[in-house]
């Protein structure tokens, strides 16, 4: 729906599956159709005869749904970057998209759990397990790691002040 020389913003809409729950959400990126940037910067694109405009955005999904988090957790979502899985993929095997995959089968499986098997959830355990190190216990543990180096960085500080000022 533009048109510039140069460069202009552009707008990216990602949907999800409908397995996922999760509404639509856009996202803004920057066009560059000729050098941009620093002067060397703008010398190497010349040099390549590429312009690379590249920016990492996340998407955070918080409680997602059991079929989501299967999803987005799963080993075979990497598939199409080896040689296997696309060969897989080719050969019908793989069922990354669309219709019967994994998440599709949990979407289906989350409608029949049993009541005595543990609810799975995104929120951290309070404690680590051989399968999962990640908790609460940890969480905190890396927070009062991070405080006393954030002390000694302002003792440190500290010490350069005086030495300045000296």
């Amino acid at each position: 729906t533009r048109t510039g020389w140069g460069g202009f913003p552009i707008e990216i809409k990602l949907f999800f599956h409908p397995f996922a729950a999760e509404r639509a959400h856009s996202r803004y990126h920057d066009l560059h159709l000729e050098p941009y940037g620093s002067d060397e910067k703008q010398a190497e694109q010349m040099r390549t005869g590429k312009v690379v405009a590249e920016v990492a955005d996340f998407i955070e999904f918080n409680e997602p749904t059991e079929a989501l988090f299967d999803a987005l957790t799963s080993e075979s979502q990497w598939d199409y970057l080896t040689q296997a899985g696309a060969n897989n993929k080719a050969k019908g095997k793989g069922k990354g998209k669309g219709k019967g995959g994994k998440a599709a089968a949990s979407a289906r499986a989350a409608l029949t759990t049993k009541d005595d098997e543990p609810e799975r959830t995104a929120q951290l355990p309070q404690r680590s397990t051989p399968a999962n190190p990640y908790s609460l216990d940890l969480e905190a543990q890396l927070i009062d790691m991070l405080r006393a180096r954030e002390k000694e960085l302002d003792a440190l500080l500290a010490e350069e002040a005086v030495k300045r000022a000296a």
